[in-house]
């Protein structure tokens, strides 16, 4: 499961760094300040990688966190990178077994990416996929 969690999370965030290069953020944002949103979110997801990686939770929690807060400023709520900022933060949930914590934060990404890439994009089918496996842990822990 793990694997599978960090698999996602890799395909995510490699497929979603070129497509970023090739969409500009908001007008009102400087050509400096654009450089730098966009190297301080590419150093917060690699931080937040390399401690998922080392099953460091908790700890990449406030870079994961950290991360959304810039895309979402810099590039808007309803960007790609959003979306991956979104699910990378969800991993870390589901990881930790926060599932009712993870679950909004895979539909708002899964949202974003049928808006942004269509719903037969391969990015929009992992994060498909990742909703289909949080239904899965919620409906066995009940049973």
């Amino acid at each position: 499961m793990k694997k599978l969690t960090l698999t996602g999370l890799l395909f995510s965030l490699c497929l979603q760094l070129p497509l970023a290069q090739a969409q500009t953020p908001e007008a009102s944002q400087s050509p400096t300040a654009e450089a730098s949103s966009k190297a301080e979110l590419d150093r917060l997801n690699r931080e937040v990688l390399k401690l998922y990686q080392a099953g460091q939770y908790a700890a990449a929690l406030v870079p994961a966190q950290r991360a959304l807060a810039i895309s979402e400023k810099a590039n808007g709520p309803d960007h790609p990178l959003t979306g991956t900022s979104l699910n990378n933060l969800a991993a870390l949930y589901r990881s930790m077994g926060r599932h009712a914590d993870a679950l909004p934060l895979y539909v708002r990404a899964l949202a974003i990416s049928e808006k942004a890439q269509g719903p037969e994009h391969p990015v929009t089918g992992t994060r498909l996929n990742a909703i289909e496996k949080m239904h899965g842990i919620v409906i066995g822990l009940f049973y």
